[in-house]
């Protein structure tokens, strides 16, 4: 099954929200169930001080808009969640974190760019 599905192309590199593509492909497909006792491995490059997120904040945008065009989902809906999520991480105090503001910026670019 997982040869069949396969994942994406379009998430390569820095793959922000390919298992949610690749969960939802195949259970469009086949019946999902939830095993209780599994685990897993993330092992995320090193991200400190070196981490662009402004890049990361471009990709989280562009990552979901990909998605719900894909699946045929509302793009309309998609930015308005994605306008609300930057309006309420600009009212809370993470907005004094220099990479919050990045990640803020990054994801105001990449909204205006998917109009």
């Amino acid at each position: 099954m997982v040869e069949e599905v396969g994942f994406d192309e379009f998430f390569d590199g820095f793959s922000y929200l390919e298992d949610l593509d690749f969960s939802y492909t195949v259970g469009r497909r086949y019946r999902l169930a939830v095993v209780a006792g599994a685990g897993y491995a993330h092992h995320p490059p090193g991200r400190g001080d070196t981490f662009d997120f402004l890049h990361f904040g471009r990709i989280e945008i562009r990552n979901r808009i990909f998605f719900v065009r894909k699946h045929g989902l509302s793009v309309s809906k998609c930015r308005g969640a994605a306008f609300a999520k930057v309006v309420l991480t600009v009212l809370s105090p993470s907005i004094l974190e220099r990479r919050f503001r990045q990640r803020i910026a990054g994801n105001i670019v990449e909204l205006a760019l998917s109009c």
